[in-house]
């Protein structure tokens, strides 16, 4: 990142994203670093493992690593004496690697699987003396397409008419939207080719907008806003999503369904309504979700509110915030369900409405971790106050989840504040330490790891809100003297808050910086204009 000190200067300053040591291992020979397009915060390294470079039994890896906690997954092993010299990952979540000649066999490519590690050979040299030292992707840039008109049609020029094209054309397709209202008006429901309803993914795509309130993408009602189908992928940036709705009571993700990989960067998904689950969005099956910077509001879900994220879906969450989502059954903000997976990571849950089964539900035997997350004020409508009626973070029995520097507090069932829970013995929560829970935790779940500066029973805390743009709300900010500031783990936390407002700020007594608990950092007021 370049600070602004840099930028005066003309100096380049490179500053890690999490302070202190990321990856470290002594018996790995580093080669190659690559940053995943569609997961920001994932990557992968590759290098030599358990021996010396050229050593009999040195053996070629390729590492998956989450570059924000430092946790990593073997991915592949190779065979004794190569050398992975390049790396390339490919859209549909498999990776290219290049590997070095042997003294018998000559240089290849083998193709991976992300998910198990298994591969097959797509080249090897025809010379085996032959070193190749780089794999590069050789592609045309994305087809650039302009949407000319906000009329709902399958012309060219009309929205629809340009993904229709782009799913056609077999290339990365950007299509630019400018200002204005698109309302879908072509009705007609379980189609799959964009023609009629809503508009279906079956290619690569990115839909870049004009901002998130200058353009909006309007369903009105008659079907769901995007449907991405197995293979797809959709990138949309600085845009609005509204009004989709399904009304079978098996057809989720009402503004958004993805079965392939979205990213949502600075968009509003807002006013879906389900009769299944996800109000917001649906992640199913092997999809992928990276949402950075992005607000999922009022969206409603019979038993899933805002995000709905099932099967094997991988989602990464970074810097997003839900607010005002309901449901009537199983969760209000967010649910991952299933073997799905997720890391969230700067993000808010405030004012979302639940019947009970929590604001965030976590039942899933795949790995959720929650970093400087806020689970703060937000109700459960349960006036029985059955087992499961929790108004904050509910856990399945038997699911573990992960977190740490994060805040759960002020969340009430009929009343009573029930901020973690679970219907009987064996969830549990493991801590990184630095957590601020308002309520005593109930005995059926189970907090474990590093407690090192966790709060239990903390009781009600102060907040101030936020605006972006006012008079909408974005988040609530810890209010001046709570328990939240400076906080946080001293050691390492990100660059900036979910407002991307800098952090850590030194707001107590001077000493080093150390940041909030949570997803928002108070910043100091600003100094008066005139000091005379």
């Amino acid at each position: 990142a370049l600070t602004p000190d840099a930028l005066a200067s003309g100096e380049a300053v490179l500053e890690p994203l999490v302070t202190g040591g990321v990856f470290v291992d002594p018996n790995l020979l580093l080669d190659e670093i690559y940053a995943d397009i569609i997961l920001p915060r994932s990557g992968m390294i590759s290098g030599l493992q358990s021996g010396n470079r050229g050593a009999p039994g040195a053996l070629p890896v390729l590492i998956g690593i989450d570059f924000g906690t430092g946790t990593t997954q073997m991915i592949y092993t190779g065979e004794p004496s190569r050398q992975i010299r390049d790396i390339v990952g490919l859209g549909d979540g498999s990776i290219l690697a290049l590997e070095s000649p042997t003294p018998q066999e000559a240089a290849r490519i083998v193709r991976i699987d992300r998910d198990n590690g298994s591969f097959d050979t797509v080249w090897t040299a025809a010379d085996p003396g032959l070193q190749v030292t780089s794999l590069s992707l050789v592609r045309r840039d994305a087809d650039k397409a302009f949407v000319t008109t906000t009329d709902d049609t399958t012309s060219p020029g009309s929205l629809r008419g340009e993904i229709i094209s782009a799913n056609a054309s077999g290339v990365a397709t950007d299509i630019c939207v400018g200002p204005g209202f698109y309302v879908l008006d072509q009705l007609g429901t379980n189609e799959d080719g964009a023609l009629t309803g809503d508009l279906d993914i079956t290619g690569n795509v990115r839909i870049l907008g004009a901002g998130a309130s200058e353009t909006i993408i309007d369903a009105n009602f008659i079907d769901r806003v995007f449907h991405i189908l197995p293979g797809g992928t959709l990138v949309l940036q600085d845009l609005t999503v509204i009004r989709g709705e399904t009304e079978s009571n098996v057809d989720s993700g009402a503004n958004i369904l993805s079965e392939g990989n979205l990213a949502a960067i600075r968009v509003n998904i807002v006013n879906g309504s389900s009769a299944a689950s996800g109000g917001g969005i649906a992640s199913i099956g092997d999809a992928r979700l990276s949402m950075t910077r992005s607000f999922v509001r009022n969206n409603f879900g019979a038993f899933n509110g805002g995000l709905f994220v099932t099967d094997q879906s991988e989602a990464d969450i970074d810097r997003c915030s839900f607010i005002g989502n309901a449901s009537d059954f199983n969760s209000s903000g967010a649910s991952f369900r299933q073997q799905s997976a997720a890391e969230i990571v700067n993000s808010s849950f405030l004012l979302n409405v639940v019947g009970r089964r929590g604001t965030v539900s976590v039942d899933s035997t795949g790995t959720v971790s929650f970093d400087y997350v806020s689970i703060v004020n937000n109700l459960a409508n349960d006036s029985g106050l059955a087992p499961d009626a929790v108004a904050g973070l509910f856990i399945s029995p038997g699911i573990d989840v992960s977190m740490g520097s994060s805040v759960i507090a002020n969340n009430l069932t009929d009343g009573v504040a029930i901020d973690v829970g679970s219907p009987v013995n064996g969830a549990s929560i493991e801590l990184r330490g630095y957590c601020f829970f308002g309520s005593e935790t109930l005995p059926t779940v189970d907090l474990l790891g590093d407690l090192t500066g966790t709060t239990i029973n903390g009781g009600t805390l102060e907040f101030d809100p936020l605006y972006e743009p006012f008079p909408t709300l974005a988040a609530l900010a810890p209010a001046a003297g709570s328990p939240l500031i400076d906080s946080a783990n001293p050691s390492a936390s990100p660059p900036s808050d979910m407002l991307d407002r800098q952090r850590p700020q030194n707001i107590g007594p001077p000493g080093p910086a150390i940041a909030d608990i949570g997803a928002i950092e108070l910043q100091p007021e600003p100094c008066p204009a005139d000091v005379t």
